[in-house]
């Protein structure tokens, strides 16, 4: 009864539940390049959309413990295939949801899942909000080759567009994780770029 019944909420109240969901996504993405018209709109589709938003308000609103657990329920019900935005923007808010838990080798691994959805589905975007995430992650469980890897992914894919303040800070640390691992030569090599880009 539970699943017929939230469909029975989200089709009475249609419109106003995906102007709700509509913002949701827009929240997530940052750039609000996708909306709702994309996806399907079959009653599975508006339970999931409830489910990520009630999952989304506890996270926005500091419990943790409980997002996790509904996000963590909705991984296991939701199709990746049916429901893609979904899908990896899920893994996405789970993993900031276990990063609050101080949970962060899971943390990583739920980021490196979101990070495999938006490449397979060349979602530009979400991939720029997700490295810079996974970078940081890397770095407080001074990982610095996981680093090191991701910075140098960020700077010379073609799917993430970054600015030139944010090019010059992702060399900087580059530079000083290569000092850390003991690699020179990679060291002056960025070092020398970092001249030219702010001579």
């Amino acid at each position: 009864m539970g699943r017929n019944h939230q469909y029975r909420l989200t089709h009475n109240h249609d419109k106003s539940v995906r102007q709700i969901i509509q913002n949701l996504i827009f929240l997530i993405d940052g750039q609000a390049q996708f909306s709702l018209e994309s996806l399907p709109k079959e009653a599975e589709g508006d339970f999931y959309l409830q489910q990520v938003l009630s999952a989304w308000q506890a996270l926005q609103q500091g419990r943790y413990e409980e997002s996790a657990g509904l996000f963590h329920r909705i991984l296991k019900q939701l199709r990746p295939d049916l429901f893609p935005i979904l899908y990896g923007q899920v893994w996405h808010l789970y993993s900031r949801c276990l990063d609050r838990l101080g949970q962060r080798e899971a943390a990583v691994s739920a980021l490196l899942l979101a990070l495999d959805v938006y490449r397979q589905h060349s979602w530009s975007s979400l991939e720029g909000k997700a490295l810079p995430e996974l970078i940081r992650l890397f770095l407080l469980l001074r990982d610095w080759h996981g680093a090191i890897h991701y910075l140098q992914y960020g700077l010379s894919t073609r799917h993430v567009e970054l600015s030139r303040k944010q090019k010059i800070k992702a060399i900087r640390i580059l530079c000083r994780l290569y000092k850390k691992t003991g690699k020179t030569s990679e060291m002056l090599f960025f070092e020398q770029q970092l001249r030219v880009m702010t001579s």
